[in-house]
């Protein structure tokens, strides 16, 4: 069982089209989810925000995908520092405030990750 929870901020603005949601990960943390962590008995470590990419990868997508070379950036960065995260013995926990995960515009530039890095 982890000892500890790791949390990544994660403060994407890419892909949403309305401004604000780069303050979702602060907001959690004013919010208290340090304090609901270690009420469950967890130790907690806060790693603070992931840094906006600096390798913005020339994909291209449909037009009305929004961004999708800083998303796809974000996603092999979040992906890299999820797979470094998940050797060491922690629950990592990532948190943000961006509808574009939730969205079906995610899910397209996952897949062309994907599709990239396979063929």
């Amino acid at each position: 069982m982890q000892d500890y929870c790791t949390i990544l901020g994660l403060p994407l603005q890419a892909g949403t089209g309305r401004g604000g949601c780069l303050m979702g990960p602060d907001a959690f943390r004013t919010a208290g989810l340090a304090e609901v962590i270690t009420d469950q008995g967890f130790k907690f470590i806060d790693l603070g925000n992931l840094s906006c990419p600096t390798h913005i990868p020339n994909i291209s997508g449909p037009a009305h995908l929004k961004k999708l070379p800083e998303i796809v950036a974000w996603t092999l960065d979040i992906q890299r520092q999820a797979s470094k995260l998940v050797t060491e013995n922690n629950f990592p926990i990532f948190i943000e405030r961006n509808l574009l995960v939730e969205t079906t515009q995610w899910q397209l530039a996952l897949s062309q990750v994907w599709l990239r890095l396979l063929y």
